[in-house]
């Protein structure tokens, strides 16, 4: 029985060896939209994942949520289904969001939320240029073009167009030499605004800090790995001090939860995780 134990548990490690849950490697993971790395859901023949939350107030027991996400993926590891439900003091929210492809391009994505039924149609020339078309509740609303070109190996550019073709937003996005992101900067030109989001990496190349502004606002956030290049820790930062850690668990290299601690009030918000697998 031992020797049968240590040959599953080698062979779960071994799908998720090539692949990590979180790809990070933009500083992009967002605790409120869980995005899992492609591969990873691929290798690991992962269908459907359930998130259940709870939260937790000190000196009182962990009370459960009715907050839930149910997100269906293709064999291809992408999502294709998302069922969402937010709550609070008022009422309960539920959103409704699905991924239509074409092969290996995504065509249209649609659902249903508070607001009705909305649709994204996009329709692109290759990878440089994309026309997106909005539309809610069956009514056309407004439509964007979306052009990029690399005028420099380190230098991207992408230029959004809405639907009277002014150019209204821009987007630079400039590499390091090894191919790494270094930082981007997006202006909106009607309004003169302007964000900015700046990268560091660590010894082995996992990005470690990013550093985020948007007019006077500045917002710092920070990463620590494991060994096995897992996200274990994400800090969130205002003013050069931390507000909030969120810590994420996991078992086998599966992700099995993350917690988020308010530092002020030490108050928790729980995630866990659960996975249905495909039987091929």
């Amino acid at each position: 029985m031992i020797r049968i134990a240590s040959v599953v548990a080698l062979w779960l490690m071994s799908l998720v060896a090539d692949a990590q849950p979180f790809n990070n490697s933009a500083g992009n993971f967002n605790r409120d939209e869980i995005e899992f790395d492609e591969n990873f859901i691929r290798a690991n023949r992962i269908s459907v994942l359930h998130i259940e939350y709870s939260k937790k107030i000190p000196g009182s027991p962990i009370q459960d949520l009715e907050d839930s996400d149910r997100i269906v993926f293709d064999k291809q590891g992408r999502k294709i289904e998302h069922l969402q439900i937010r709550s609070n003091r008022i009422n309960t929210d539920s959103s409704w969001t699905e991924w239509i492809y074409d092969g290996e391009q995504l065509i249209a994505k649609g659902g249903q939320d508070r607001l009705g039924k909305f649709r994204e149609e996009f329709d692109c020339l290759g990878e440089n240029e994309c026309t997106v078309k909005m539309l809610r509740n069956g009514v056309y609303i407004t439509e964007e073009k979306i052009i990029t070109t690399k005028p420099q190996d380190t230098l991207e550019v992408t230029k959004y167009f809405n639907s009277d073709q002014i150019h209204f937003k821009t987007l630079h996005t400039y590499y390091r030499s090894d191919g790494r992101l270094h930082e981007q900067t997006e202006e909106y030109h009607f309004s003169g605004k302007r964000s900015k989001s700046r990268y560091e990496y660590g010894d082995k190349g996992w990005v470690t800090i990013c550093y985020r502004s948007h007019g006077d606002q500045q917002v710092q956030t920070s990463y620590d790995y494991s060994s096995l290049a897992e996200l274990m820790m994400v800090k969130y930062y205002k003013n050069q001090q931390v507000v909030e850690t969120l810590e994420l668990l996991y078992d086998r290299g599966l992700p099995e939860a993350w917690i988020l601690k308010d530092i002020e009030t030490n108050r928790l918000k729980i995630a866990k995780f659960k996975f249905e697998r495909s039987i091929q």
